[in-house]
């Protein structure tokens, strides 16, 4: 309700004018003084001030210049009401105070009541401007918030359809505007829940019952380009301030990085379990080669070559060799394998493993190697031997040959900056790439290539059934390194190698 101060040092008078002007719809604040006056307006915004001119103390045209002077009240409408000075030079002393009539008693009441009425229109119009001003940069400023989030942000009308967007669900979706406003929820939230949900909401807002929230559920993205996208939504209905339904804004959230986080985590404590249980075979396998071998040359002690068992001794002890470098590639996937390492610098080590021992026809190597590569700390059999192992599958992958391109930079990360899931806490690395131009491997294999026994090959031609991958992953993990393989079927499989650099360039 608007609010009219009225300031008279007479009782009488105060009455007299609330009374006058009873039939507007007006809350009315006495004051019997000017002091009095200025205390009110500390307390309350009025839409108009109606002053006496003659009162002891601070009369009505030092009030009005005093109400001037305040940032609160310097636009306040006031009207001087006098009985006794209506000549033209208090009239024109009044107008000088800043007020916007003056009005001679007797006055006809329904002019008075039409001149406050007509102030009190200018009062409600500009509440109502500064309010849709204040809307308008309450709603840009939550734009700019809402629009600059990385999450995907959508809003919907009832029927489900996209009004809003924010430009981090363009880019995550591929959709231009043109085509992204009209679209059903359904076309980017596959689930028919969500649409349903949004149907179903109730078109008035019940104080009783609160609509129901999303929150924090796991479902599918649908984009144009980037294929079916994991994501966290969250969604709550929009009512206005009449309680009247206005559609739902939804927030996606990106579980990409996420996942490959949660699989990264998943694949280091298989990885753990299969370290554990490999220390422990090869603990217990040498006891008992021990045993075993230790028997075989009792009993081939002074044997001569023409004993008929001594080709089965011969047989035997070399099963046991075989056997005692199986266990020496168990140690490698436990933490007794521990690497002894070495200030080593990339390129002269890598031009003295990639010879024609490993690259050789009808397979050819390519390297591009960085001239200021960073030196590594390293076992240099350990990395010589994942190195091996990378080679030989590619050539492997390339029965009627090829070439395998190998490259190496240094690379420096920030800080927790992640590669494929795994965290780059290091901060400097040396990337090193082995490309080849083989068959490829599908995608739902990628994820257990580093299994032990593990193979996509030919089974019966028992190529690639072993622990190479596995010890390969063991070994750049115990480097603080990570190990990655990228594959596409009919082009060929890129592996990366993450070792942690030791300095800068030598």
């Amino acid at each position: 309700m608007q609010k009219i101060l009225i300031v008279d040092d007479k009782e009488q008078n105060l009455f007299t004018l609330e009374q006058v002007l009873g039939e507007l719809e007006v809350e009315f604040v006495r004051a019997t003084s000017g002091n009095d006056a200025l205390k009110a307006t500390l307390h309350d915004d009025f839409a108009l001030a109606i002053l006496d001119v003659q009162m002891p103390g601070m009369d009505g045209y030092e009030l009005a210049e005093l109400l001037r002077t305040d940032a609160k009240t310097e636009n306040l409408p006031v009207i001087f009401l006098s009985a006794v000075f209506h000549d033209d030079y208090h009239v024109f002393k009044g107008y000088e105070s800043g007020a916007v009539d003056f009005i001679i008693k007797p006055y006809v009441p329904k002019i008075l009541i039409s001149k406050v009425n007509f102030f009190l229109q200018l009062h409600r119009q500009k509440t109502a401007l500064l309010h849709t001003i204040e809307l308008e940069k309450k709603k840009n400023y939550l734009e700019n918030i809402l629009f600059s989030m990385a999450d995907t942000l959508l809003v919907v009308n009832p029927d489900g359809c996209i009004e809003t967007y924010n430009h981090g669900g363009l880019s995550l979706v591929d959709f231009d505007q043109d085509t992204i406003i009209g679209k059903p929820l359904s076309d980017l939230i596959a689930e028919k829940k969500y649409s349903a949900w949004v149907r179903n909401l109730p078109p008035e807002k019940r104080a009783v019952q609160e609509p129901g929230v999303i929150q924090n559920k796991e479902t599918i993205l649908l984009t144009r380009n980037e294929g079916n996208i994991p994501v966290l939504v969250s969604a709550s209905p929009i009512y206005d301030g009449f309680g009247k339904l206005h559609g739902a804004v939804f927030v996606a959230r990106d579980l990409r990085e996420r996942k490959k986080l949660e699989d990264h985590f998943y694949e280091a404590r298989r990885m753990e379990s299969i370290s554990t249980l490999s220390g422990g075979i090869a603990h217990d396998f040498n006891n008992l080669l021990t045993i075993i071998v230790g028997n075989i040359d009792l009993m081939s002690y002074g044997m001569t070559h023409d004993d008929p068992n001594y080709p089965l001794l011969t047989a035997a002890a070399l099963a046991c060799s075989q056997a005692s470098y199986l266990t020496q590639k168990f140690i490698l996937l436990s933490k007794s394998g521990i690497p002894h390492k070495k200030l080593t610098i990339l390129k002269p080590f890598l031009a003295d493993t990639l010879t024609t021992d490993l690259c050789g026809p009808p397979v050819r190597c390519e390297c591009y190697l960085a001239d200021d590569l960073w030196p590594v700390e390293m076992d240099v059999k350990q990395i010589g031997q994942v190195i091996a192992v990378v080679i030989n599958n590619a050539r492997e992958a390339m029965e009627d040959g090829g070439t395998i391109f190998v490259t190496a930079c240094n690379i420096e990360a920030a800080a927790d900056e992640t590669v494929k899931g795994f965290i780059l806490q290091d901060k400097k690395y040396i990337k090193l790439s082995i490309k080849d131009q083989g068959h490829g491997i599908a995608e739902n294999n990628l994820s257990r290539v580093f299994d032990p026994y593990y193979t996509t090959k030919d089974t019966y031609g028992k190529k690639g059934l072993g622990l190479g991958l596995t010890i390969a992953y063991s070994i750049i993990k115990q480097h603080n390194g990570y190990i990655e393989m990228t594959s596409e079927p009919g082009v060929g499989t890129t592996v990366h190698l993450y070792l942690p650099a030791a300095g800068e360039s030598c």
